[in-house]
């Protein structure tokens, strides 16, 4: 918001739907014209969408929903009246504007400038490194040059969040083999550090504007023998967790 006025009338992509369309939702919340949001995998089902929309409507009635000073009036009671009608899956997704791809993002499917504002939400640490240079250059061609990117990465060790036994640094433990047989493909995770990141965008040309930083805990990083590459890094890079890369 910081960089756009305002989203309305935009047209919006998402990398990553995952199984509940909390984003899309919130840009037709916003009065986006369309938000087309791509995923490898087909998840979200008609039930799940359902399930977001009556989220947002919970949390719209009971005052809870941070963004609320953003959202469209005609757009909210047009949620309500989808929220009551039985709509056929495609019907719901006409009705909140969205446009869903079972899509590989590394091919063209977008025209040149067309795209206002493009978002992730944790979706780059699972990407391997190869494939999200590409993923960025083709959103570097969609991108209209007043255009704006937000992409949200949680570089922590994933397994950490259900294993209280280690820290969200242990996967970095790792050298390259070993972690090859523990990674998996219903989670990949590709240990990319902030620096890895901040160097895509810089090969690629892509002007970062702000990198939003927080949750380190370099005390527990210390407890990690690094593997290669990670202990020639800046350590400060290495124990950042989360980050927003907006560009």
């Amino acid at each position: 918001h910081d960089y756009n006025s305002s989203i309305e009338g935009k047209q919006v992509l998402e990398l990553g739907t995952g199984w509940h369309p909390v984003v899309p939702i919130g840009f037709f919340l916003a009065g986006v014209e369309t938000i087309t949001t791509i995923d490898i995998a087909t998840l979200m089902t008609k039930k799940q969408i359902l399930e977001t929309i009556n989220c947002y409507l919970e949390y719209i009635l009971n005052k809870n929903l941070p963004i609320e000073k953003y959202l469209k009036q005609d757009r909210v009671n047009e949620l309500k009246e989808i929220a009551r009608e039985n709509l056929a899956f495609e019907e719901l997704l006409e009705r909140l504007h969205i446009v869903y791809r079972n899509q590989d993002a590394t091919k063209t499917f977008l025209k040149e400038d067309s795209i206002d504002f493009i978002v992730s939400n944790n979706v780059f640490e699972h990407v391997h490194s190869s494939i999200l240079t590409q993923i960025l250059y083709q959103f570097q061609l969609a991108l209209r040059p007043s255009g704006m990117m937000s992409h949200f990465i949680d570089m922590t060790d994933h397994f950490a969040h259900f294993d209280q036994s280690i820290t969200v640094y242990n996967f970095l433990k790792f050298n390259d083999r070993q972690w090859g047989r523990i990674d998996n493909s219903i989670q990949p995770q590709n240990r990319l550090r902030i620096n890895n990141f901040m160097d895509f965008y810089n090969e690629l040309g892509i002007s970062i504007k702000t990198i939003i930083k927080w949750e380190s805990y370099p005390e527990q990083l210390k407890t990690i023998e690094l593997a290669a590459p990670f202990n020639s890094y800046n350590p400060e890079d290495v124990a950042c967790c989360h980050a927003y890369i907006l560009s």
